[in-house]
């Protein structure tokens, strides 16, 4: 062994020292290479770092704007279906106060029913004639209810009208305030007399009385009975104006209907013949 590394030891040693460096100046090799690469990396990287930064902006401002929109529009569904939530809600309550108000004021009718001394059945107006200048109503009962042509109808506030026509479940209401309509009335007080005459276009007038006669605004005109169409004592209206025509043989005697025709809802129409019993109202239209 001896003898072959003293044959060898220069081969060897230089074997050793090829090998060293080799290995010395792979590794350095393979140290710049990567130096390299890095650097590479590092350029590629310095070079592209604007386009990230851009992109990476970019798709932030984008997926923060989705997110608003998403975020928007589930408010806006929320606030739609709250919305809608609301105005059924006072759709309802709309409805509820509408039905207590209808009830009261029916109640208020049954109330004087019994005091009067004819059958009567209650209606409600469910139409009005679209002609201004026609002034009919429809009214939710009709001949199957008992209700027949020529009937009055009246309210609280006294006198409305009367019907001219019946179908099986409506008929039609002719008011005081129509052209054609007639009602025999007298003063409460003074007890003139005379017929109380719609114009057509919301006044009434108390035609054919006496010139001499002592009328004065205030006074309140009742039904008289005299037509067998109304019962006596009904208000029909107060005297807000009275005029003398020159050479006429009446008075021009303007009155206010009791009734206020534009808010009418509730009616009784009367489904019995008159008797020879009269229903009296007091000087405020109140029955007594």
């Amino acid at each position: 062994m001896i003898s072959f590394w003293n044959k060898y030891r220069p081969v060897l040693v230089l074997f050793f020292f090829l090998c060293v460096s080799l290995f010395i100046f792979t590794r350095s090799l393979r140290d710049q290479l990567q130096s390299k690469q890095n650097y590479l990396k590092m350029a590629i990287s310095s070079a592209g770092y604007p386009l990230q930064k851009a992109f990476s902006s970019a798709m932030q401002v984008i997926v923060s704007g989705w997110r608003k929109y998403l975020f928007l529009n589930n408010l806006e569904q929320e606030n739609e279906t709250l919305r809608r939530q609301l105005a059924q809600t006072q759709f309802q309550l709309y409805q509820l106060k509408e039905t207590q108000s209808e009830q009261f004021r029916m109640s208020k009718l049954l109330q004087i029913q019994p005091e009067l001394e004819f059958e009567t059945i209650q209606a409600t107006v469910i139409g009005r004639d679209s002609l201004n200048w026609f002034h009919t109503m429809t009214l939710d009962k009709g001949s199957a209810n008992g209700v027949k042509k020529g009937a009055a109808v009246l309210n609280l506030d006294g006198v409305v009208g009367q019907i001219i026509m019946t179908g099986p479940y409506t008929s039609t209401l002719l008011p005081i305030i129509h052209a054609e309509s007639g009602v025999s009335g007298i003063i409460k007080i003074s007890r003139v007399q005379g017929t109380v005459i719609g114009t057509g276009d919301g006044r009434i007038f108390f035609k054919y009385v006496d010139r001499k006669a002592i009328l004065s605004a205030g006074d309140l005109i009742v039904t008289s009975g005299l037509d067998r169409i109304f019962p006596k004592g009904l208000p029909i209206g107060r005297i807000i104006n009275v005029q003398k025509i020159p050479n006429g043989l009446f008075l021009e005697v303007q009155i206010e209907s009791a009734v206020n025709f534009s808010r009418l809802e509730e009616t009784l129409i009367m489904i019995s013949p008159l008797s020879d019993e009269k229903t009296e109202f007091s000087n405020n239209g109140d029955m007594k």
